[in-house]
């Protein structure tokens, strides 16, 4: 297991080292994790077979849970970062 401190790393670690499983937050330094994934994706990183990717997302509506199911993320999770019920 390999740690990225921001979405550039990320794109720079997964060059240069082969991963089974790319967890990403969205929210991080520099280029945030939607973007990140774009990248990837047009570097071609998610050839045969496919990296799987679980894309963290912290307070998200609906609509941004579907963007990132639109940028290669095979699953989103959320981390609730407040005490809110529907969180």
């Amino acid at each position: 297991m390999r740690a990225a401190f921001d979405g550039l790393q990320a794109i720079n670690l997964l060059r240069i080292e082969h991963t089974d499983l790319l967890v990403i937050a969205q929210a991080l330094n520099g280029i945030d994790g939607l973007e990140a994934l774009r990248r990837l994706h047009r570097q071609n990183h998610f050839k045969r077979p496919p990296l799987p990717v679980v894309l963290l997302l912290s307070n998200a509506s609906a609509a941004e849970r579907e963007r990132g199911r639109m940028n290669w993320a095979h699953a989103v999770s959320l981390r609730c970062l407040t005490t809110r019920k529907n969180c």
